[in-house]
C-alpha cells in the first residue's frame, strides 16, 4: 500500500531512530538524512519475497528504513546478504509473545532495520499470522556532502598509502593506482561518473578521503569491455571518463566483419586502452592519436607509443556496472559490451606522489 492511502501516528525522528541510523549507517554521522515515507505491507500465511536490492527512487537516497509493527506472527525472518556473509533476523514470534527469532525481542515491542540499497535481502515464507512493515526511502540531505566514512577507517588507509608511497623503488616514475569498489551504486550510461564519488560509502569512501588528505588525484572510471570479435577472440578494453554514447542507429558503421565498437568508441573519445584488466599486474594501455583510423589495427603507426600503466590494488569488480548494446553491419547484428566503474588514483614521480602529470 502506498504512502499516499494510509496514515500512521508514528515519527521515526522523535523516536530518534532516524538520528541513530545517521550515527550507525553513516559512521561519523555528519550527513543529515531525510526519511521519507514510502509503503505498508502486509505479509499474511504463505507470503515471502525472493532476494534483491532495492531499486532507487532518486539520485540522493542511498538505503531504506523498515519499522516492523509489534504483531503476532511465526516465520518470515529476514535474510541479508552482503559480500560473502549472510545474517538472518526479526523472525517472527509466537502467539503467546515468546520469541521465536535471534534476537530474542519480546512480541509487544517495535522492531526497526536499515539497509544500504546495495544490500541483498530476502523475505522467508511467513508460516502463521500477519507481518505488518512500514517503509522509509533514506535520502541524504546535502547533496554535496554525501561520501560517508570513519576517521579511524580512511586514517588506516592513509597510514598504508603513505607507507607505500614514500618507498622510492614503488612506481618511481609515477603512474595510475586502480581499484575495484566494494559496494554498488546506481549507475546506466547516462550516469556522470562524478556523481558516484559523491555517493562513496565504507571501503570505497575511506580511499576517497585517504586520497584527499595525501592530496592525491582521485576520480570515477569507466572500463568498456566490449564482447569478443567473431573469431571469439577478446578485445582491449577501454578506460572512459564517462558512459560512451554509443551507435544505435543502423547505418552508423559497416564492414565486412562488423566496425569495431572498440575503434569507434577510441576515435570519438581520445581514451586509454587497457590491454588486460585484472589484479594479476600492471595493465598496459595505449593513447590512440586523434583523427587515426579506428578501423587499424592497434599496433600500427597511428598508434601513440607512450605506454600507461595501471597497478590494480584490489580486482576489479563488477559490483557497479552495466550492460550497454550497440547495433553495427547495417542493423543486421546487435553487440554488448560490459561498462564497469572503478576507481582510479593518479601519482607522481618519487619525491612528488601529489604532482601528477598525464
Amino acid at each position: 500500500m502506498n504512502s499516499d492511502d494510509f496514515v500512521i501516528n508514528f515519527n521515526p525522528y522523535e523516536s530518534k531512530i532516524i538520528q541513530t541510523v545517521q550515527t550507525e549507517l553513516l559512521e561519523d554521522g555528519h550527513t543529515d538524512v531525510r526519511a521519507e515515507l514510502s509503503e505498508l505491507n502486509v505479509y499474511g500465511p504463505g507470503s515471502f519475497f525472493k532476494s534483491h536490492k532495492d531499486t532507487p527512487r532518486g539520485e540522493n537516497m542511498f538505503g531504506s528504513l523498515v519499522i516492523i509493527l509489534p504483531t503476532a506472527y511465526e516465520g518470515g525472518e529476514l535474510v541479508l546478504q552482503d559480500r560473502g556473509e549472510e545474517w538472518k533476523l526479526l523472525g517472527g514470534t509466537n502467539k503467546s509473545g515468546g520469541s521465536k527469532s535471534k534476537d530474542d525481542s519480546p512480541n509487544s515491542k517495535l522492531k526497526y532495520i536499515a539497509l544500504n540499497g546495495d544490500v541483498d535481502h530476502e523475505l522467508l515464507e511467513v508460516t502463521s499470522g500477519y507481518r505488518l512493515t512500514i517503509t522509509y526511502n533514506l535520502y541524504y540531505d546535502t547533496p554535496f556532502a554525501r561520501s560517508t566514512t570513519s576517521k579511524k577507517a580512511w586514517s588506516v588507509l592513509q597510514n598504508a598509502l603513505e607507507r607505500l608511497l614514500d618507498d622510492p623503488t614503488f612506481m618511481p616514475n609515477g603512474g595510475h593506482l586502480g581499484f575495484g569498489l566494494t559496494r554498488s551504486y546506481p549507475v546506466n550510461n547516462k550516469t556522470s561518473l562524478y556523481s558516484i564519488l559523491l555517493d562513496l560509502k565504507g571501503a570505497d569512501s575511506s580511499l576517497l578521503y585517504a586520497c584527499t588528505q595525501l592530496s592525491l588525484n582521485i576520480n570515477a572510471r569507466l572500463v568498456f569491455q566490449p564482447e569478443p570479435d567473431h573469431y571469439g577472440e577478446p578485445y582491449s578494453s577501454i578506460l572512459l571518463g564517462h558512459p560512451p554514447d554509443l551507435p544505435i542507429h543502423s547505418d552508423m558503421f559497416y564492414s565486412e566483419y562488423g566496425y569495431s565498437i572498440l575503434g569507434f568508441v577510441l576515435n570519438v573519445e581520445h581514451e586509454m586502452v587497457l590491454d588486460e584488466c585484472d589484479s594479476r599486474g600492471p595493465p598496459e594501455g595505449v593513447v590512440r592519436k586523434q583523427g587515426s583510423d579506428p578501423t587499424q589495427d592497434e599496433e600500427d603507426e597511428n598508434i601513440d607509443p607512450k605506454r600507461i600503466h595501471i597497478f590494480w590494488v584490489t580486482e576489479l569488480t563488477r559490483n557497479t556496472a552495466y550492460v550497454d548494446h550497440y547495433i553495427y553491419n547495417r542493423g543486421d547484428h546487435i553487440g554488448y559490451a560490459d561498462c564497469i566503474v572503478c576507481l582510479i588514483v593518479d601519482i607522481g614521480p618519487a619525491g612528488s606522489r601529489s604532482r601528477y602529470v598525464g
